[in-house]
């Protein structure tokens, strides 16, 4: 998104700051990405893998990238595994050394893989807990380095948080879907719209409000399962 420079978006009584590379005001969550060269709203991290920062406008797509490579890594080690210790004839099985002695490289790239799957795993994990939880990777590790969070205890929650169905509803509403939710009505991803005020090419304009962790007992779909 191309940010302009004026405060045409602050929330009420926000300091915003100013940022020199790019000359504009920078909206809540929003950080100048120096690889990208240019600021980020909602500002996640910057991917090497995907070769471009993790934010807002795409956040959800990375996610589900994370879980298609989660699946993947999954199904190879399931295969693999399954080369390795099948039964040569009923009722007796393959020993250790000769899984050693006659398929090394099969084993080397078994445990690749299994390095990687759990990588991944932790990375969806986290990620999902970003979404529940209303934060970015940013904001997690920089907490007290960043000038709107460095005032509230971080066991607290997110001052951003509402509900836990409203901060799924968020995450997973890219600004077009905002934008054709403004225009259409209520689409399958779109959270409270009256809750959340944005731009009119549909990017959040955040503003700070009452820390909150979110629960199952926030979210109506969950009190029903």
């Amino acid at each position: 998104s191309e940010l302009r420079g004026e405060r045409g978006d602050a929330p009420a009584g926000a300091r915003l700051r100013f940022c020199k590379q790019c000359q504009v005001y920078q909206p809540l969550r929003v950080k100048h990405c120096w690889e990208c060269g240019r600021c980020v709203r909602t500002h996640d991290h910057h991917c090497p893998w995907v070769g471009t920062c993790v934010a807002e406008g795409n956040r959800v797509y990375f996610y589900w990238f994370l879980v298609a490579q989660l699946l993947e890594l999954g199904i190879f080690l399931a295969e693999g595994f399954s080369a390795l210790v099948h039964k040569e004839t009923a009722g007796r099985r393959a020993q250790p050394p000769h899984w050693v002695e006659r398929r090394v490289l099969l084993v080397l790239g078994l445990v690749l893989m299994l390095t990687l799957f759990a990588m991944v795993f932790a990375l969806t994990c986290f990620h999902t807990y970003l979404a529940m939880a209303n934060l970015t990777t940013w904001e997690t590790v920089r907490w007290f380095k960043i000038a709107y969070l460095k005032d509230y205890p971080p066991e607290a929650g997110s001052p951003f948080s509402v509900s836990l169905c409203w901060n799924l509803g968020v995450y997973c509403c890219p600004p077009w879907c905002a934008t054709y939710a403004q225009e259409e009505g209520p689409c399958l991803c779109w959270g409270p719209p009256d809750d959340l005020e944005r731009t009119e090419d549909g990017w959040a304009i955040w503003q700070l409000k009452k820390q909150h962790i979110p629960k199952a007992i926030d979210c109506p779909l969950c009190t029903l399962c």
